[in-house]
This record gives structure tokens, C-alpha cells and sequence, in this order.
């Protein structure tokens, strides 16, 4: 039987392979389009199971996990309605069957998850699969043990979170000072903002940049949480004295409400809305992968 050339046969994997992922999204680009008109969607995606796409890739599976990933973090940091939500898991559970060293997919996942949706099971569900598919990667018990700490308040489940992680080869001694102060300072963000600080400086200064961007996301969350709550307390207080909203955030720094004005983690100031007194990021619709 005559074979193609080599370059043929890479053009009919290429061809095949391109039909594959047409053939999910151009259905999902028509479905977008119209979702706004949908009083009551049924179903939003027709993604196939990881299983499929895996046969059907031809051996290029981290290449389609690629593809969703990308499209998964733009979609979903863009104010989706709440029912495209609850396929999150779905979308990120067959990117990791195509990929299951995924690394970023899993934490990106569960920060969407935990962060954004407010899902900390469905977080630490997907951290446990990305786990026990890299066993030797301590960021994954960590992210679970911050989840079952921050968010779900079992400070029992994030010990033997910490533990597992620390126990792991190349696990930051920060992990150890994050378990004692869990102990000692029951959900206070302050106290994990300044651990995941440490945790991003040390992958900066070792050169781990999928550490780092994960780090820098908590990071990130918390120092935009607390100031915000800082802002609001000074604004609230400056109203009660003066029976106005400030023109400026300025004016509180001025007035002695405040020391100073604090900026986003990015050094960009956040926005104030003098007619409500609201403050906000300005950031907060971008995808996570753009901040």
C-alpha cells in the first residue's frame, strides 16, 4: 500500500485534527452569540468527553487542552451569566483528561472555582485530581489546604492539607509558618496575604513562574479584599462626620481618615464613585490570565 509522505501525513493529522475542534467550536461560538436571548437555557455547551477528544486528537491532546483552556479563561472572566457556571467543572475536568499535567489548568480551575464562584468543594475537587495525577507537586495540597482554611473555615482538613504539602520534595518552609498561623489567627487574610507573599517571592527568586503566578492570584484576591475594606471603613466613617461622601479618595488621606491611599497589587489606583461612595477594581472583569 502506498504511504504519504511524512509532510502529507502531518497536514492530514493537522486537517482531522482542526475538524475536531471545529466541529465544538462553531456550535459554542452560535450558542454564545444567542445566550443573551435565552430566558431559560437548558444546555449552554456541547463539549465532548475527554475520552473522545482524546481518540479523536490524534495524538494531540495537550494541543486541544490548549484550545479550551484559552477559551475557558476568557469566557468565564468576563461576567458570564450564572448559568454557564455550572459547567465550570466540566470545562476544566476534560481539559485535565486531555492534559493531566495540566498545572496551570488545575490551579487557574480552582481559582475560578474558589475564588470567583465561591465553590470551595469544587476547587478542592479538582485539586485532588490534579494531585493524584502529580503526586510530587506540593502546590496542590496547599491550594486545598488554603480553600479548607479561608474559605470553609476546617482548620482540622487545611492541617493535613499543609501536611501533605510540606512533606512533598522542594515544599517552601513558608508552609510550615502557614499551618502554626492558621492555628493562631483563624481566617485572617492579613496574616495569609503576607504568607502567600513569601510564597511568591521565593518562586520568584527561584524561578518557578507557574508558582508564582499562582501565588501572585492569592496574592492578588486578598490584597484587593482588604483594601477595599479599608477604603469602605474610612469612607463610612468620613460620612458619619461630615454627613457627605469625600469628593476623592484623596481627601481621606488629607482629612486623617486615612495614612495613605493604597493602590492595586499592579500599582493602578482603584476607581471611586464619588456619588455612591463605592470603591472597586477596575480590573475585575479581566480574565485571571491577563492580570
Amino acid at each position: 500500500m502506498t504511504r504519504l509522505p511524512r509532510r502529507g501525513r502531518d497536514l492530514a493529522a493537522w486537517a482531522v485534527l482542526l475538524v475536531c475542534i471545529g466541529g465544538w467550536v462553531m456550535p459554542q461560538m452560535s450558542i454564545d452569540y444567542r445566550r443573551a436571548r435565552w430566558a431559560d437555557p437548558d444546555v449552554l455547551l456541547f463539549l465532548p468527553t475527554g475520552d473522545y477528544l482524546s481518540a479523536a486528537s490524534l495524538g494531540y491532546q495537550a494541543l486541544i487542552a490548549d484550545a479550551l483552556y484559552l477559551w475557558s479563561i476568557q469566557y468565564y472572566g468576563h461576567q458570564v451569566a450564572e448559568e454557564g457556571r455550572q459547567y465550570l467543572w466540566r470545562i476544566f475536568d476534560v481539559i485535565t483528561d486531555l492534559d493531566p499535567q495540566y498545572e496551570d489548568a488545575y490551579l487557574t480551575g480552582a481559582l475560578m472555582m474558589g475564588s470567583d464562584l465561591g465553590d470551595a468543594p469544587m476547587a478542592m475537587r479538582l485539586l485532588e485530581k490534579g494531585a493524584a495525577q502529580n503526586p510530587t507537586g506540593w502546590i496542590y495540597p496547599l491550594e486545598s489546604g488554603y480553600y479548607a482554611w479561608m474559605s470553609l473555615g476546617d482548620h482540622e482538613l487545611a492541617s493535613e492539607y499543609f501536611d501533605k504539602a510540606s512533606a512533598l520534595p522542594g515544599a517552601p518552609a513558608v508552609i510550615g509558618r502557614m499551618r502554626a498561623g492558621m492555628a493562631e489567627f483563624v481566617g485572617d487574610r492579613r496574616m495569609a496575604l503576607a504568607l502567600w507573599a513569601d510564597i511568591y517571592e521565593g518562586a520568584r527568586e527561584s524561578g518557578d513562574a507557574k508558582i508564582e503566578s499562582a501565588a501572585w492570584q492569592h496574592v492578588y484576591d486578598l490584597k484587593v479584599e482588604l483594601d477595599i475594606a479599608d477604603l469602605s471603613t474610612a469612607i463610612r466613617r468620613f460620612q458619619l462626620d461630615r454627613g457627605r461622601l469625600p469628593t476623592t479618595l484623596a481627601v481621606l488621606v488629607t482629612e486623617g481618615y486615612l495614612r495613605v491611599v493604597p493602590d492595586l497589587p499592579t500599582g493602578e489606583p482603584y476607581t471611586y464613585e464619588a456619588s455612591t461612595g463605592q470603591v472597586v477594581d477596575p480590573r475585575e472583569s479581566e480574565s485571571r490570565a491577563a492580570r
